[in-house]
């Protein structure tokens, strides 16, 4: 097996021996064999945009530390980071199947335009927000997220930790669009003209302060 990784704040494209591109975010950890056999199997603990190849007679699966996901040809995102509890699937292109390989529980089958997302211990299907995995364009599109939620992007597309050590803007709403490659400074000094806040940004440590 081959393991690909993508330290934070950084992401990266590979195509695979059988033909299909996997876009990979932000902190991702993919394995996957040089060369396919019988089946095309690989492991995800992290989030990537994939763009499957069809080969009709070798399912494609990908599993992670909550489910497994089998497509036979088709384009999807999918997060699933092993330290955090959020797993979501949204499907861009032809059909997927949720599953389970440890467990006798029901198999789930999205659609184009679905996406699946774990709430508690059950998966709830919604219309996908396209918007939300430009990611790999290299563009983070948010749509009426708090600035405290904001601020957990930046820390997982910037590679930094960002303490908020004020409550003013915590919960207030924020829609907008940032270039990841113009980076931190430009990203808060945009935000700066909706919101009153400072910060102080300490090099040695990579912490940013918010007050």
């Amino acid at each position: 097996m081959q393991i690909a990784y993508i330290p934070p704040g950084s992401r990266t494209s590979l195509t695979l021996a059988e033909g299909s591109t996997v876009w990979l975010n932000s902190n991702t950890t993919l394995k996957y064999p040089c060369i396919f056999s019988d089946e095309r199997i690989v492991e995800l603990n992290g989030e990537g945009f994939f763009d499957i190849a069809k080969d009709a007679g070798k399912p494609f699966i990908i599993h992670t530390d909550k489910y497994s996901l089998e497509v036979l040809g088709t384009s999807f995102n999918l997060e699933s980071y092993t330290n955090s509890p959020n797993f979501e699937t949204a499907l861009f292109i032809g059909k997927v199947k949720l599953f389970k390989t440890r467990e006798n529980s029901d198999t789930l089958y999205l659609h184009a335009g679905e996406t699946a997302t774990l709430i508690g211990d059950k998966l709830v299907v919604s219309a996908t927000n396209f918007n939300k995995y430009r990611w790999k364009e290299g563009i983070l599109v948010i749509e009426d997220k708090s600035f405290e939620e904001v601020m957990l992007l930046f820390e997982k597309y910037f590679d930094l930790q960002i303490i908020i050590r004020t409550d003013d803007v915590k919960k207030l709403g924020y829609w907008g669009k940032f270039r990841i490659v113009d980076g931190i400074d430009h990203a808060l000094r945009v935000l700066q003209n909706d919101f009153r806040f400072t910060y102080k940004r300490e090099e040695d440590s990579n912490i940013i302060y918010i007050y």
